[in-house]
């Protein structure tokens, strides 16, 4: 599809298919050694619709982009003015996409560190902390959970705590 789409009719590119999704949101869900390349062009081809008030799906689009630990498609979506405090139909927001995508890449640290990212941008760009998403949890409830997951298997690879460490780390007084 992409190869016969140009670039002046953006508007194709966006059409929901019989999944109810875009090439877009298809291309974000992909894998695959050409994914970057079709979502950085599909995002391109966002940027002209916008400019020609063509609906590109942009605030479900988001919520995508989280849920797939894509820093470059959040960014540039909100650049593009999608909302960060979007609750889809299914009542899920992208800070409970982006908090889902960390957890079930626990243990990741490059994943860990794109997940932070993505909150950083959403939070500074108006999501809520207090949406409820789909079971009702919020999603700073969300995100406590998989900090208390992580400090379990961060203490189990430890084979202790960090209080157990901190408590028999020998100090010098007035030292710190």
């Amino acid at each position: 599809m992409l190869s016969s789409v140009s670039a002046t009719q953006p508007s194709l590119a966006f059409e929901i298919d019989s999944d109810r999704q875009t090439a877009l949101q298809c291309a974000l869900r992909s894998s695959g050694p050409h994914r970057d390349a079709k979502v950085e062009l599909l995002l391109e081809w966002a940027t002209i619709a916008r400019q020609h008030g063509i609906d590109f799906h942009g605030d479900e689009t988001l919520v995508i982009a989280a849920r797939y630990g894509d820093t470059s498609a959040v960014r540039k979506l909100i650049e593009l003015g999608c909302d960060a405090s979007y609750t889809s139909p299914d009542r899920d927001t992208a800070l409970h996409s982006v908090i889902r995508y960390m957890s079930a890449q626990c243990g990741q640290l490059e994943a860990f560190d794109q997940g932070c990212e993505i909150i950083h941008l959403l939070v500074r760009h108006g999501a809520r902390w207090n949406a409820p998403g789909t079971a009702g949890q919020l999603p700073w409830e969300t995100l406590t959970e998989l900090c208390w997951d992580l400090n379990d298997q961060v203490c189990e690879f430890l084979e202790e705590t960090p209080i157990h460490e901190a408590s028999s780390t020998p100090h010098v007084h007035g030292e710190r």
